[in-house]
């Protein structure tokens, strides 16, 4: 007598009906426990685990139906593990954020500060370099 035959006992979407003698039992796919029923499949919050599998301090975790992906978050992107989250260096992008003209970019964890050099000073968009006219004196243009 086949149990799992033609109408298996266990869930159709994620259950796995294994025939034993004289009975079945029912597992369901990775990322999903057996229900109290023993014949449904529940799905397993991993992000809500002791040890979640997403970087705790900057990663972001995702629970989806049978999985879970992990995001990160702003100035930090996801590491070849797809667990944990790396500094993105902002400054060695192609398009840095700060003044090219005497300006100094300084890579942070997670973020990024632009200063100037001697003799500029940082403007309101805290990007730009401008001249600080140290004689008191505007060009005259």
């Amino acid at each position: 007598n086949y149990e799992c035959g033609v109408h298996p006992p266990c869930s159709w979407t994620n259950g796995v009906c294994t025939n034993s003698d004289g009975s079945y039992y029912c597992s369901c796919t990775t990322g999903l426990t057996l229900g109290q029923d023993g014949v449904s499949c529940i799905d397993i919050n991993e992000c809500a685990q002791i040890n979640p599998p997403c970087s705790w301090s900057n990663g972001v975790c995702m629970n989806t139906n049978g999985g879970f992906f992990c995001s990160c978050k702003v100035g930090w992107t996801l590491g070849q593990d797809n667990a944990s989250c790396v500094d993105v260096n902002e400054c060695a992008s192609s398009n840095p954020p700060c003044s090219l003209i005497s300006g100094v970019c300084t890579n942070t964890n997670g973020s990024y500060f632009c200063s100037c050099n001697k003799g500029w000073m940082l403007s309101q968009d805290n990007a730009t370099c401008v001249d600080n006219y140290e004689c008191g004196v505007h060009p005259p243009y």
